[in-house]
């Protein structure tokens, strides 16, 4: 397991955000201002996706089927590059109640089929050099999409430019709406990593340095990313053989830190590991703000740990290496 830090996005990440306009934005609603949206374009931007990411996109967009997916790109090996959202909004023409649309880069109409590819800004970069890697001659090109910003929402707010179910259980809707219209006020920080820990969401930008964790291990096939009965797709074989042997060693967890006794009383650093009378059980990712726990007592943190010895250790003896305790929240298997 690593132990180097991958990028973290600024502590504004959880605000609660409200529209500025005629149409107030409900309270429930948080905005994720370290994403980065990109227009896909191109005859063979569905078929390539589908050939190269963990999600079906051979049927994206038809009747009855979601218009926003969740995907990951993977190495040849299983290892998770990045993960990311799929939109396929749809025209003015069919949402003329909606506010004004932000231009399209470098396109003077609202043209209808093309993706809304919404990615970690952290990672942007290097998931698209690597879809270009593989691009080879397929026509798919990529513009960046400044006007659009992303929230988070129960539901869906009034004058969305697009919104969907966010496909992954338990996490609500997402929405896009113009940035210009949008102001971020003073908030606590932590609102959305904290409705990530209680859905056992982890996050690859947060929670897994770049190609150093299984899909698996990150719970992506539990959280709707991986489509197992469609074609091939990077990594697919790795990934599927890891799904049909039937029980998986290692997932990430929630788990919850006994508060530091110290001055300090942070939070653990990422890879920090958790041992139980000197066996390493596994280690923690992110954790939210000190004193930011909801009910519980200590510091909650996504971790990833073995199953196996997690289920043989005494509860009791379950520590960080500064002998501060960890319990598991929530059930251990799936």
């Amino acid at each position: 397991m690593g132990a180097a830090e991958p990028e973290r996005a600024p502590q504004q990440t959880a605000g609660a955000w409200r529209m500025t306009g005629n149409s107030p934005i409900p309270a429930d609603v948080i905005g994720l201002p370290d994403r980065a949206l990109y227009r896909v374009s191109g005859a063979d931007k569905a078929a390539f996706f589908d050939r190269v990411l963990t999600q079906n996109f051979s049927a994206f967009g038809s009747a009855g089927q979601p218009n926003l997916v969740y995907a990951a790109l993977l190495t040849p090996q299983g290892k998770v590059v990045g993960d990311l959202f799929c939109g396929l909004p749809e025209s003015a023409e069919h949402n003329p109640d909606g506010p004004d649309r932000p231009d399209w880069p470098d396109r003077p109409d609202r043209p209808v089929g093309d993706f809304l590819l919404d990615l970690p800004q952290s990672r942007a970069g290097q998931i698209l050099a690597v879809l270009n890697r593989y691009r080879l001659r397929a026509q798919v090109e990529y513009a960046s999409w400044p006007g659009l910003g992303v929230w988070a929402c129960d539901t869906p707010p009034s004058g969305a430019f697009f919104a969907a179910p966010d496909p992954r259980p338990g996490m609500g809707w997402r929405a896009y709406l113009p940035v210009e219209r949008m102001v971020l006020p003073g908030s606590e920080p932590g609102v959305y990593r904290a409705r990530r820990f209680d859905a056992l969401v982890p996050d690859p930008a947060c929670d897994s340095l770049p190609e150093s964790d299984f899909a698996l291990e990150l719970n992506l096939d539990l959280l709707s990313a991986i489509d197992f009965k469609k074609g091939c797709f990077v990594g697919q074989e790795v990934t599927s053989r890891m799904k049909r042997k039937g029980r998986i060693r290692t997932r990430s967890r929630c788990v919850e830190i006994a508060p530091d006794p110290g001055p300090d009383e942070s939070g653990p650093d990422y890879g920090a590991r958790i041992f139980a009378n000197g066996l390493e059980l596994g280690e923690i990712r992110s954790a939210l703000p000190p004193g930011f726990g909801g009910t519980h007592d200590g510091i909650r943190a996504i971790a990833v740990i073995r199953l196996d010895r997690w289920a043989e250790a005494d509860p009791g003896q379950i520590r960080l290496a500064d002998g501060r305790a960890v319990r598991l929240i929530g059930a251990l298997e799936d």
